[in-house]
């Protein structure tokens, strides 16, 4: 699928850029709104408000960062782990359940002690 995405700015200035993968398209948005924005109704608008991308494709898609590896808690050393929403993907089932007492506890640990975070 081509990912069209069309910046415009207060001042006039647009630009309609089209690519190929998630990844291009990701970096050029992320180059032209900044860490600070807002995403309304099919629009996203930079922090000062100068601004705006419309794509063909989710905004939430677009704009999430993308997930950062984790190093793995098991000893082996020889697999990646990564968080995919509160789930944990890991090849070696020991790190795999590992991560899911550290989330346990975590959790356990925001419940005890709301007001820290």
């Amino acid at each position: 699928m081509r990912i069209t995405i069309r910046y415009s700015s207060i001042d006039g200035y647009s630009e309609t850029r089209h690519y190929q993968t998630l990844k291009g398209a990701h970096r050029w948005a992320d180059e032209m709104l900044g860490d600070c924005f807002e995403i309304g109704a099919g629009y996203a608008i930079s922090g000062d408000g100068i601004g705006k991308i419309q794509s063909n494709i989710s905004l939430e898609e677009l704009l999430a960062k993308p997930k950062e590896p984790t190093p793995c808690l098991c000893s082996v050393g020889i697999c990646t782990c990564y968080l995919v929403g509160s789930r944990y993907g890991c090849t070696n089932y020991a790190c795999r359940m590992d991560m899911l007492e550290e989330m346990k506890a975590e959790a356990e640990f925001v419940r005890r002690y709301p007001g820290i975070l």
